[in-house]
């Protein structure tokens, strides 16, 4: 491999690389550890920074896809119980467990190691996606209302008056948040953990080199860590080696997923196995907003009850003025009727700017999406329209799913990151600009 430095061996032995770094430090960091740290002859890990950021949350279509909850298993060997993967990947761990116990005790392997590598139990594993998406929704709802500063020339009385100042400003969160579930699911907001088809043996800061290399790339049964969980189907993280992910179609795991069968009681092979443990979002993710913003209304009124509304007071000696003082009057807003909600057009046209602005297209792209999307509205009813939509826009922004800065999207990959800091921020900035209108 061709190097990007001329490393030292005071380099070699003191990588350092963390996410505090300069960008020039960081890249010299991260070209250290990625092409001289990591030991090169070893069967290919899985580089989740670079080429594989992605890995089972899309299909082979690239369609953004989540586990079915009936091919969830336990497993047995985790430090607390209730803790998930797909079942064909938690048979495979219990055997790579088993062997590396065996290792040790038969004394294959270097005892003064990290137990870690050689008595294994998984720390992290599935994290529920949906779970994952209704706290984030929920976050971005408690950013609004702990934002929202009231405004007594056009109070917010009733869904009428909320709707169209929340709408604009999921609009203008989404030029930096991802909104739908397809976008935050397939973004560094989400846990990688939400596969189904990864297990995560320790918790570390995948960030800091120093605790990679002293603690697994170094150690001496690091290699034959490696080597045996090629064995049982599993690839070994790069940049992050306490994380072990499921190397579909191997050999090595196709022996375990054939011990499964389809929903029919057929083969499960290459071309039907997503079909079989994982189904498409791009159905659910559209009717989803109309719900979500309901419920940002109810949530709102029960955080904020009562308004405040400026009225003009009328006064006699002032009637050939503009009129009298102003005075504050009290009212409690209108809670949420059982009909109020986004109207179809409404739906159609969020859900498509959304989708627009998360993937950075341009708005060409957007009118033809749109002028489309009326054009299913028109063909098919409710329910198949927001199904239709779904399916058709799903296509189109697919193509999109990689930003111009993929190869930096997930550089934290912490087990369950949280933006919730810099959502708020930036919530006090948008709702103070709707404010200012």
């Amino acid at each position: 491999m061709t190097k990007s430095f001329n490393y030292t061996e005071v380099d070699l032995h003191n990588p350092s690389g963390n996410n505090a770094l300069s960008p020039r430090a960081k890249f010299f960091q991260r070209s250290l550890y990625k092409e001289a740290i990591y030991p090169e002859a070893t069967t290919k890990p899985l580089h989740s920074w670079h080429d594989k950021n992605l890995f089972g949350r899309v299909d082979q279509d690239q369609h953004c896809v989540i586990p079915r909850a009936g091919r969830l298993a336990s497993i047995e060997q985790a430090t607390r119980p209730g803790m998930l993967c797909l079942d064909f990947v938690s048979i495979a761990f219990g055997d790579f467990v088993a062997h590396m116990k065996e290792a040790f005790f038969t004394g294959c392997i270097d005892h003064r190691g990290n137990s870690a590598l050689f008595d294994l139990s998984a720390v992290m594993a599935y994290t529920n996606p949906s779970i994952k998406y209704n706290t984030y929704l929920n976050g971005l709802i408690e950013a609004f209302i702990a934002s929202y500063n009231a405004s007594p020339s056009k109070p917010i009385k009733n869904f009428g008056d909320f709707k169209p100042i929340f709408l604009e400003y999921l609009k203008i969160m989404s030029e930096k948040f991802p909104i739908t579930m397809p976008a935050l699911l397939l973004s560094a907001y989400t846990s990688p953990m939400i596969s189904g088809l990864k297990i995560a043996i320790a918790d570390e800061d995948a960030g800091d080199d120093a605790v990679k290399y002293e603690d697994f790339v170094s150690d001496p049964n690091f290699l034959y860590y490696i080597k045996s969980a090629k064995k049982f189907g599993f690839l070994v993280d790069k940049n992050a080696p306490w994380i072990l992910t499921a190397d579909l179609f191997s050999d090595a795991t196709m022996k375990y997923i054939n011990l499964f069968v389809t929903q029919q009681g057929g083969h499960i092979t290459k071309d039907n196995f997503f079909q079989t443990y994982f189904y498409k979002i791009r159905s659910n993710s559209v009717s989803l907003l109309s719900n979500f913003v309901r419920n940002a209304y109810r949530r709102f009124v029960e955080a904020k009850p009562i308004y405040e509304e400026e009225k003009i007071v009328y006064l006699a000696r002032c009637a050939e003025s503009a009129g009298g003082p102003l005075r504050a009057e009290i009212g409690y807003r209108a809670y949420l009727g059982n009909s109020e909600g986004l109207t179809h057009r409404e739906t159609i046209d969020l859900y498509c700017l959304l989708r627009s602005r998360e993937t950075k297209t341009d708005e060409g792209l957007l009118k033809t999406v749109l002028l489309r999307a009326y054009e299913l509205y028109r063909t098919y009813g409710t329910p198949a329209l927001l199904n239709q939509v779904a399916v058709y826009v799903d296509a189109v922004y697919k193509d999109y799913l990689y930003p111009s800065n993929y190869s930096q999207i997930n550089l934290n990959l912490r087990l369950d990151p949280h933006g919730t800091a810099d959502i708020l921020d930036t919530a006090m900035e948008v709702v103070s600009s709707i404010n200012r209108r």
